[in-house]
């Protein structure tokens, strides 16, 4: 447990992602540090289809987030 605190876990990935996404499309990576030396990397994949909104639902999402934050 005392090794704990110098492990951490990154995610890196070219943002913001824009639909549509493909199942198992690459969006990602993700790395795992232990005192900033890099133990191992994963790839993130999409875990289903997204497809992209009209632009009546972009413009009540984007009203959302900034109203409600990230929910």
């Amino acid at each position: 447990k005392a090794r704990k605190k110098y492990l951490k876990v990154k995610v890196v990935y070219d943002g913001p992602i824009e639909a549509p996404i493909e199942k198992n499309q690459e969006v990602g990576k993700l790395k795992v540090f232990y005192k900033d030396e890099l133990l191992d990397e994963h790839l993130l994949l999409a875990s289903e289809n997204v497809k992209k909104l009209n632009v009546f639902s972009r413009l009540i999402r984007s009203l959302n987030y900034l109203i409600w934050g990230d929910v």
